[in-house]
């Protein structure tokens, strides 16, 4: 991609190196024309240039332009439509746009076949032709299989004989999940590797006895974590829908988390699919457990306002649930009636989606539960709640949780004492002296 973009005449000069074929030739002084590697200034150049094309041909190819500049990543343009036609479209849209600019696209690839007809096999991504219903390729880190349309994860086990700190933290570190589908899995080893750090053990120490237990229960069933399959399509579509976003906050004594669903509806349908979730454990000084439910909210409102802007849903109610009456008499409280703690986390959560309406969660119901405390690869794989969120979800609203109740204010925790003063001034004249 480099090589395709010319660089200014006045600005060649600073591409300027020594090249010469021989040890035994002179050497000569050349000018590099195009975006060379290994400057810091070339990604930046690459990505603007295809964004000046997008801008500069968007008039001619209007859908292609679009897809350029909101549905790509680096170079990767990862973007579709509703229906194969459409697709063609696109696909012929994007190649025009992008050769254009003297950008020929390759490594193409689809879930429908049909959309693939046009495309030389030298320019697809598979280019030796074998069952379809096995490709799979690496997408943003993730495996996609086409034909199925799912995200899957790639699990390289290793035989380790001796559990220490260095070994928990690396295969900790391979399991690359970006969307966090993985966290109810992944706290539980974040969580060990926290107990290593309390612990002062050496990278090469042995775990305690306890810790290894738990570690070689995990470690021997993340194999099974490759059979997850994730649906890539989130059931929209161009129909009539009602688009819903959920979100659940909750928190233990070792770590809490946050997670958000799409809930898509129409006449006769609801669906609901896990979007990403957040998982953290908890800090190694002493904080209490509403302070973390809290801490809880505020990742699920930050997780919540990117999936609401990423996914173009600034009309789309949002819901967000926690099991916390005290978290959520915070939030719903000015946040100046409370301390600082609680309320510089009040105010945050508060602005960032004001709209946004805050639930209580019966604590069996609450999906987030499960990556604030964690549960075994096994259990992961065939786990609805965690997938689909609560089965209510599914439901029509007037099926939904709706307690309410308030505690009452001298029960609230984290108030701020104001103390009141008041202070009068009394003048008073002199007596005349005679």
């Amino acid at each position: 991609m480099y090589r395709q973009i010319l660089v200014h005449p006045e600005d060649r000069g600073f591409q300027r190196i020594f090249w010469r074929r021989k040890v035994t030739e002179l050497l000569r002084e050349l000018l590099l024309n195009t975006v060379t590697y290994g400057l810091a200034c070339s990604p930046f150049l690459a990505i603007r240039s295809l964004i000046q094309l997008a801008n500069d041909e968007k008039a001619r190819y209007p859908q292609g332009a679009v897809a350029l500049l909101e549905d790509r990543y680096v170079e990767d343009v990862q973007t579709g439509t509703d229906t194969i036609p459409g697709a063609i479209a696109l696909q012929t849209e994007l190649r025009e746009l992008c050769m254009a600019g003297g950008f020929p696209l390759r490594k193409w690839s689809s879930n429908y076949e049909e959309a693939l007809e046009g495309i030389p096999r030298e320019h697809r991504l598979f280019q030796e032709p074998h069952s379809w219903q096995h490709e799979s390729q690496t997408t943003l880190g993730l495996l996609w299989y086409p034909s199925e349309d799912s995200f899957a994860f790639a699990i390289h086990s290793r035989t380790i004989t001796q559990y220490t700190k260095r070994h928990v933290l690396a295969e900790t570190a391979r399991l690359f999940d970006p969307l966090g589908w993985l966290a109810p899995v992944i706290i539980r080893a974040k969580i060990l590797i926290q107990s290593a750090w309390l612990q002062q053990l050496d990278w090469d120490t042995p775990l305690p006895s306890a810790d290894a237990h738990r570690w070689e229960l995990l470690f021997k069933e993340l194999p099974l974590l490759e059979g997850l399959r994730v649906n890539r399509w989130l059931g929209t579509s161009t129909e009539n829908q009602h688009l819903e976003l959920h979100g659940f906050a909750d928190a233990s004594e070792r770590g809490y988390a946050a997670v958000v669903y799409l809930r898509v509806s129409s006449d006769n349908f609801q669906a609901v699919h896990i979007l990403a979730a957040k998982s953290k454990v908890a800090p190694v000084k002493q904080v209490t457990l509403a302070r973390l439910e809290l801490c809880a909210a505020a990742s699920l409102s930050n997780l919540a306002k990117h999936y609401r802007n990423t996914l173009s849903l600034s009309t789309a109610p949002v819901f967000l649930w926690s099991n916390s009456k005290t978290t959520l008499q915070w939030i719903r409280e000015h946040s100046s009636r409370w301390k600082t703690f609680v309320a510089n986390r009040v105010a945050h959560i508060q602005t960032q989606i004001p709209d946004a309406q805050w639930r209580h969660v019966p604590g069996r119901d609450n999906p987030a539960d499960c990556a604030s405390r964690g549960i075994a690869p096994s259990k992961l794989l065939h786990h609805p709640l965690w997938w689909t969120g609560p089965a209510w979800l599914q439901e029509d609203p007037s099926h939904w949780p709706n307690e309410d109740s308030e505690l009452p204010a001298d029960q609230m925790p984290e108030q701020r004492v104001v103390v009141q003063a008041a202070i009068e001034k009394i003048e008073v004249e002199p007596d005349m002296l005679l």
